[in-house]
């Protein structure tokens, strides 16, 4: 498939070109293999476009019966989609299955596809759809700034790569889908046990995201994808709860000191529960993709100060993301109200906090978590007494 590309090429670009072609598209599939999240293997797609034809802002849109995804290039991020009515302008491309290029998208500027690039200034465009044995799947296009700046040499191109590409993006996205069904439905069997609030981990992951992103701001967190992937595994920090009893994890009064000992076990068992995950989903899945959900299970319950469990790690040895996670669970903890306990007000939840800092908590962590209060506010009231996420339960000694 690349070599028939590169020969349909050839006549485009020139002999001259062509060897380096060549090389850039071998370089493209060897390091594309390394890259692990969708939204980053088509940036690093638009880029390799640019060799062909200006690339100003990448668009995706894969349609399956379960999810729509669509990723804007010029907002560096993918939003997902359950049950979302397909696009005028999509609907249009799967009935035809066939390419387009569009001189100026503000025809289009109310159709829901294509409204965001419209308004971030992008006017021409080239949009192939992707089908796989005859089944449409989606649709990806290309943008810029300028109108009537694609024609159909550069259509061409676009669909000849489109097609040898389509089954490593599939893949990637499978990958996701994978990643993202086995996570949901380890929440869901703890959430038919824990009679805790769902909203919890919702505002867990969007309180340690807000610390993760301050971090990156003052240079401590050096990867957006450290933030990202915290968000996105926050919610799997209590999965091991799973294996504890009943009596124990839904007790509605103070617990014993073997009752805590036997709770204190839910770490362990969640980590060895996501290493069994990751075991049976490799190699479609990379071993190291879920390094950051290990550290989030493993550490989030162990102190600053040495005082935690389950290896009594201090300081640094402790995971940044165990770490954020430690100070966002405990005060969404005390925020909230349990069977077993009333919540401390979003004030005197504040005061405990500090009161634990270079203790419990590492004090870089509390200090973005105070840098970052008027966030932490707007989710605490956005999502309070909401039940309309998963649930989780926290130690209570």
């Amino acid at each position: 498939m690349i070599s028939f590309f590169l020969k349909h090429i050839k006549g485009y670009v020139g002999m001259k070109n062509f060897i380096n072609d060549q090389k850039k598209l071998n370089k493209f599939f060897s390091d594309s293999e390394e890259v692990l999240y969708i939204e980053d293997y088509l940036r690093f797609l638009k880029d390799f476009l640019n060799n062909f034809f200006d690339v100003d802002t990448m668009g995706f849109y894969f349609l399956n019966q379960d999810c729509n995804i669509l990723f804007n290039s010029e907002k560096d991020d993918c939003s997902y989609f359950f049950n979302e009515n397909i696009s005028f302008f999509m609907k249009n491309i799967m009935e035809s299955s066939k390419s387009i290029v569009v001189d100026d998208i503000s025809i289009f500027k109310d159709d829901e596809f294509l409204s965001d690039f419209y308004g971030n200034g992008n006017k021409s465009m080239m949009a192939v759809p992707i089908i796989n044995n005859g089944d449409f799947l989606g649709v990806i296009s290309v943008f810029n700034y300028e109108e009537s700046f694609y024609d159909s040499s550069y259509l061409y191109i676009f669909e000849l790569f489109t097609n040898v590409i389509k089954y490593s993006l599939l893949n990637k996205f499978m990958a996701f889908k994978m990643v993202n069904t086995t996570m949901n439905g380890l929440i869901e069997i703890l959430e038919t046990r824990d009679l805790e609030t769902g909203a919890h981990v919702k505002r867990v992951a969007h309180y340690s995201k807000i610390i993760a992103e301050r971090l990156f701001d003052k240079g401590i967190i050096n990867s957006k994808d450290l933030i990202k992937e915290i968000f996105w595994f926050a919610p799997l920090h209590d999965i091991g709860k799973i294996g504890i009893s009943d009596s124990i994890l839904l007790k509605p009064s103070r617990l014993t000191e073997s009752e805590f000992e036997e709770i204190k076990k839910h770490v362990l068992i969640g980590y060895d529960l996501l290493k069994s995950i990751e075991k049976n989903m490799h190699p479609a899945i990379d071993m190291n993709f879920f390094k950051t959900a290990e550290d989030i299970i493993l550490h989030h319950h162990e102190n600053y100060d040495g005082s935690g469990y389950p290896n009594g790690l201090r300081g640094n040895d402790i995971s940044i993301s165990g770490r954020i996670l430690a100070v966002a669970d405990t005060f969404d903890a005390l925020c909230s109200e349990r069977p077993y306990k009333d919540s401390f007000s979003f004030e005197d939840s504040l005061k405990i906090i500090i009161n634990e800092r270079g203790k419990q908590f590492d004090p870089i962590i509390i200090g973005a978590f105070l840098d970052s209060i008027d966030e932490i506010k707007k989710i605490y009231s956005l999502y309070h007494d909401s039940d309309d996420c998963y649930s989780f339960s926290f130690d209570r000694k």
